[in-house]
C-alpha cells in the first residue's frame, strides 16, 4: 500500500508538472494600420523583420478601415480598455500588452514585450540553466513539484551526501550496536 501511495503520488508530481507548465506558447500580436499611414508602414517593416526571429509569435495584420475587422477591433479595445484610442492607427495588441502608434522606441518596446512574454533566451545569452547533457533547461517550463522532482534527482548524486551515506553505513556494519552507533553518529556529527 505505501508503494502505490509513493508511486501515485510521484506521478501526480511528474503529470502535473507538464499540465500546468503548459503556458500559452503561441502569442498573438493583433496589427490594426491603415495602407496610407506612413508609421503603419514602418510598423509593418519592423514586424516583417522580426516574423521569423520568435518561435511561438503570430502576426495578424488588418485594416483598421475594414467592416470584417470591425468587431474584432472594438472585443480587443473593450478587452484592453483602449476605447478612446480607436480611429488612430496603428494599433498593437500583444498578449497583455498595448501599443499606440509607432517609432522606433515602440518597436524596442514591442520586442521587449514578446522577449518577456515568450520567455525568450536569445542563443548569444549565457544566462539561463544549463544541465550536462540537456542543451538548455528553461525552468518556466516546468512547475515546482516537476522542478523539485529534478533537482532532487540531481542533488541526490552529490558526492558529499554519498560520502556521508558510506560513512553512516559504514559505522552501522562495524558497531553492530544501536546504542553505540548513536553515540558515534551524535560524536560525530
Amino acid at each position: 500500500m505505501k508503494n502505490f501511495l509513493f508511486f501515485s503520488l510521484i506521478s501526480f508530481f511528474l503529470l502535473s508538472g507538464f499540465v500546468f507548465a503548459q503556458d500559452s506558447e503561441v502569442l498573438n500580436l493583433d496589427l490594426f494600420y491603415s495602407p496610407t499611414c506612413p508609421h503603419c508602414q514602418a510598423e509593418n517593416k519592423f514586424l516583417d523583420n522580426i516574423e521569423g526571429k520568435y518561435e511561438g509569435l503570430i502576426i495578424n495584420r488588418y485594416v483598421a478601415a475594414d467592416p470584417k475587422n470591425l468587431d474584432l477591433l472594438l472585443s480587443l479595445a473593450k478587452k484592453y480598455g483602449a476605447e478612446k484610442h480607436l480611429g488612430g492607427v496603428p494599433l498593437t495588441f500583444l498578449g497583455e500588452d498595448f501599443f499606440i502608434g509607432y517609432n522606433s522606441g515602440i518597436g524596442d518596446k514591442i520586442e521587449k514585450s514578446i522577449e518577456r512574454q515568450l520567455k525568450f533566451i536569445p542563443e548569444s545569452d549565457n544566462g539561463g540553466f544549463k544541465i550536462p547533457l540537456l542543451d538548455r533547461f528553461n525552468l518556466d517550463k516546468y512547475s515546482l513539484p516537476t522542478l523539485a522532482i529534478i533537482f532532487g534527482f540531481i542533488d541526490g548524486f552529490n558526492i558529499c551526501s554519498l560520502g556521508a551515506l558510506a560513512l553512516i553505513l559504514g559505522l552501522v556494519l562495524a558497531l553492530r550496536s544501536r546504542k553505540k552507533f548513536l553515540f558515534m553518529e551524535v560524536y560525530l556529527f
